[in-house]
């Protein structure tokens, strides 16, 4: 009788399933949070069915460090971590390129498979709204009353969704004179003014629509002009000027009157 002993040989490469890998997660989660694992199969025995795996690619590029991922994969298990801070307002998607290899020997007869993972970023509200500059002067006219549009305050929140959405209140100074639209931030006179004072003061809330909502308050002036006061008025209809370029920062071109 003989016994015949077949030997393997490394003629099979990893192979991943089929499925799209998509995770989502949110931003600011802790670093070393592991998020999603990968698996990938080999009908080669012994070595040349042990698989190992790595990032090879990640989409976009870390920014401030181009040779650093924000996942680290364990080669062994193929469970990814993040590794760096997470945050939507800078990147949404993440796109990795996961690297199964076999472990045949010599190197050079290792066979490898390659699996894109898809990683979105939730938004958290982490970021409060931030107001524009807000002062305003304007001319009344009589009748015009409540229709009359005096500014339009404007607040940004970086984050998405509800949770970048901003409502507007006024929460002190002359509110019987002023009207604030909660969506628009649009403020209004109520009614005609026939003496107003030089300034008002005002001051405004934007609140974003999260669950748990940021808010900012700040002060917004208003000047109110007289019917018939004259304002402000240049000497000249137009101005010009000319510079040399490269001159220092400072340099004076003209004077306005």
């Amino acid at each position: 009788m003989f016994t015949i002993n077949v030997e393997d040989c490394n003629d099979n490469p990893p192979s991943f399933p089929n499925t799209a890998i998509v995770r989502q997660i949110r931003e600011n989660i802790p670093i070393n949070t592991p998020i999603v694992t990968v698996t990938a199969e080999d009908p080669d025995s012994g070595i040349n069915g042990k698989i190992l795996y790595a990032i090879s690619k990640q989409e976009p590029e870390n920014s401030q460090h181009p040779d650093k991922f924000h996942f680290h994969i364990n080669p062994k298990t193929g469970v990814i971590h993040t590794l760096l801070p997470i945050d939507r307002e800078s990147v949404d998607t993440f796109r990795l390129t996961v690297v199964a290899t076999d472990q045949a020997i010599p190197e050079s007869n290792r066979l490898f498979a390659e699996k894109l993972v898809t990683v979105i970023v939730e938004d958290t509200n982490d970021n409060a709204p931030q107001f524009v500059s807000m002062n305003a002067a304007i001319l009344p006219q009589q009748k015009s009353y409540g229709a009359m549009q005096i500014m339009q305050i404007q607040a940004k929140d970086l984050d998405s969704g509800t949770n970048g959405l901003v409502t507007y209140e006024l929460t002190s100074g002359n509110m019987d004179i002023f009207r604030l639209h909660r969506s628009t931030g649009v403020l209004n006179l109520k009614y005609f003014i026939s003496d107003p004072l030089p300034r008002y003061q005002i001051s405004v809330k934007a609140t974003d629509e999260a669950v748990q909502s940021d808010r900012k308050s700040t002060d917004a002036y208003v000047t109110l002009i007289s019917p018939g006061t004259s304002g402000p008025a240049f000497e000249e209809n137009e101005y010009s000027g000319s510079v040399y370029e490269n001159e220092p920062p400072g340099t004076s071109i003209l004077t306005v009157k």
